[in-house]
């Protein structure tokens, strides 16, 4: 289907709030919007973006698969002008990209996983995931973690709102609550298994020593954000600045003061 109304002007909506109340987000999926011509819209069981083209919508599962929960299905309501199209979505596995029976992903939910990794000096390998975590504070006090889908991303602080993407070692709280890294690592305090199935986490000391391990590929530079805005940090792996086009083969961490 194609339409001559822009991509921007079309409105989303989830058919009720069986799977927790939609919120709208910018590109970035951490800016909060009030517009449900928003970029993004998510609830607590989908999430849903319009494609860069303008022409289609990228469906991501953000909680577990069960073969007998009604959380599975949710219908999602696309507006603009006197023109209203209804999708009715149900998630038949837990591959986050398939909607049908199969799948072509190992990893299961919680968005596309990167393919930018490595491996310890003891055998051990990881990947990265694709963009900082951020935790949104929902109206009873409670946070919805998620990891955003552009790796400059970094948040600012409000007069009403902390960092949503800075967390001490192990607390899950965002923008505050200082824990000494001596501290022994607890599972159960790691942000990072919030999101998906559970199978992200905090990366570890012998990770980052790989991350590190080569000061020649670590190049300060810019990531220029789908607004147009640019983040400065470090990339991590290249020999040179990558282009827009590459630059998602490499680790970008954006570089900003901590709170204090």
């Amino acid at each position: 289907m194609e339409s001559d109304i822009d991509a921007e002007k079309w409105s989303m909506s989830f058919g009720n709030d069986d799977n927790g109340t939609a919120k709208y987000f910018k590109d970035d999926g951490a800016t909060e919007l009030t517009e449900a011509t928003a970029s993004i819209i998510r609830n607590g069981r989908y999430q849903i973006q319009k494609a860069s083209d303008g022409k289609s919508l990228v469906f991501t599962a953000l909680g577990e698969y069960s073969a007998t929960s009604l959380e599975n299905k949710e219908t999602l309501i696309l507006k603009a002008n006197q023109l209203e199209i209804t999708y009715n979505i149900t998630q038949v596995d837990s591959s986050p990209d398939d909607w049908g029976n199969g799948g072509n992903i190992t990893n299961d939910l919680g968005g596309e996983i990167s393919a930018i990794g490595g491996t310890t000096t003891s055998g051990q390998t990881f990947e990265f995931a694709p963009g900082n975590l951020v935790a949104i504070k929902n109206a009873n006090g409670e946070y919805t973690y998620h990891i955003v889908s552009e790796q400059g991303f970094t948040s600012d602080i409000t007069a009403t709102q902390e960092r949503i993407d800075f967390f001490s070692w192990n607390s899950m709280i965002p923008g505050k609550g200082y824990v000494s890294p001596n501290e022994d690592y607890d599972r159960g305090n790691d942000p990072c298994r919030k999101v998906g199935n559970g199978e992200w986490y905090t990366p570890t000391e012998a990770q980052m020593k790989v991350l590190h391990s080569n000061t020649s590929l670590v190049l300060f530079g810019n990531w220029k954000m789908a607004d147009g805005t640019e983040s400065p940090g470090h990339y991590y792996g290249a020999s040179s600045l990558p282009t827009e086009a590459t630059r998602n083969q490499f680790v970008f961490l954006p570089a900003k003061k901590r709170n204090k």
